[in-house]
């Protein structure tokens, strides 16, 4: 078994687990958030829960596609996520400033990501990675550029 490899699945399980939590947050956020800002932020959360949705089907199947079986179980995923649970719903400025934390700290997680798989010589899940980053670098300054209200 290829030493890398191992250590890039068990990244992108983590990746995937910080991913799932994220579109969870996104999505109870999406349900939860009321105020003024309220349109607005309903639409812009269903808008970025929804391609994280398709982002945790993708990151899987690369999982998969490199012969690593993909994390299970909301306990599983409470475990290795990286990102902070939020038990109540806060303000909706709060829930940007939540949000925006999180795509910052995944856009980090995806480039160390992207330099583990470079070394491991995994082209693919490196530009999947690339693309991750700059996905939540665009949806950072959505949320960042919203939180000026």
């Amino acid at each position: 078994m290829d030493e890398k490899m191992v250590e890039v699945a068990n990244m992108l399980g983590t990746v995937l687990a910080d991913t799932f939590m994220l579109y969870l947050k996104t999505h109870q956020f999406h349900w939860n958030v009321e105020g003024p800002l309220f349109p607005m932020l309903h639409d812009l959360f269903g808008d970025q829960y929804t391609a994280l949705w398709e982002t945790v089907d993708r990151i899987a199947e690369r999982i998969r596609a490199l012969n690593y079986p993909a994390p299970m179980g909301f306990n599983v995923f409470a475990q290795m996520t990286t990102l902070p649970d939020v038990p109540a719903a806060p303000s909706a400025l709060g829930m940007v400033s939540a949000l925006l934390a999180d795509h910052m700290q995944c856009a980090q997680a995806c480039a160390n990501g992207f330099r583990l798989a470079t070394e491991a010589g995994d082209d693919t899940t490196a530009n999947m990675l690339l693309e991750l980053v700059e996905a939540h670098q665009k949806d950072a300054w959505m949320l960042r550029s919203t939180a000026k209200v």
